[in-house]
């Protein structure tokens, strides 16, 4: 699928995903409901190896709801154990080097925001690629969390933008812009 307009978007996962052979990315993808960032991410990730999780708007969250998601999605159970044992197994995982995504960080669970802040501090030093969507209105935990991931080059932030609208060649009240190459008049002078 081509998407319009976010080349710079694409770019900036597309070299974060190729990076990842040898070191660990994070990705945050950031924009209003709706502005396409799952589809951005889709487009990067397709034929690439994959886990895909996604955060709930519940009123009970689902605990590390997104992991639960992947394990079902890798044909098994949450590791059981400790908070280390589930980051070990999830970086072991993406050494292949894979991408894990999280979509909707700003519906997250405490459990699952304390599991991303960690893998976000411990992936720089492994390998594989953390993708976390969410939009730019945050619970203070969350802002928290995003806050504490690496900063340069080993975390990205990505903001895909509303496509721009044919913006007009007429100024107001008919004056036409001066690059205009039809006539010029004004909505006065038309006879």
């Amino acid at each position: 699928m081509e998407l319009l307009e976010r080349d710079g978007e694409r770019e900036i996962l597309e070299s974060a995903m190729e990076e990842a052979a040898t070191a660990g990315r994070v990705v945050v993808v950031t924009g209003e409901a709706g502005i396409g960032k799952t589809a951005l991410v889709s487009s990067v990730v397709h034929g690439r190896p994959v886990l895909w999780g996604a955060c709930d708007p519940l009123i009970t969250p689902r605990p590390m709801g997104p992991l639960r998601d992947v394990a079902r999605e890798a044909g098994g159970p949450l590791v059981e154990g400790s908070r280390e044992d589930l980051l070990s197994a999830v970086l072991d995982e993406l050494r292949a080097p894979a991408a894990l995504v999280v979509e909707d960080l700003h519906w997250a669970d405490d459990a699952t925001l304390d599991f991303v802040a960690l893998l976000g501090r411990r992936l720089p030093r492994s390998r594989g690629c953390l993708i976390l969507t969410c939009r730019p209105e945050q619970r203070p935990e969350v802002r928290r969390v995003l806050a504490a991931l690496p900063r340069g080059s080993r975390c990205r932030g990505c903001t895909p933008r509303r496509r721009r609208r044919a913006r007009s060649r007429t100024r107001p009240r008919g004056r036409p812009c001066a690059r205009s190459p039809g006539p010029r008049w004004s909505a006065r002078s038309a006879a």
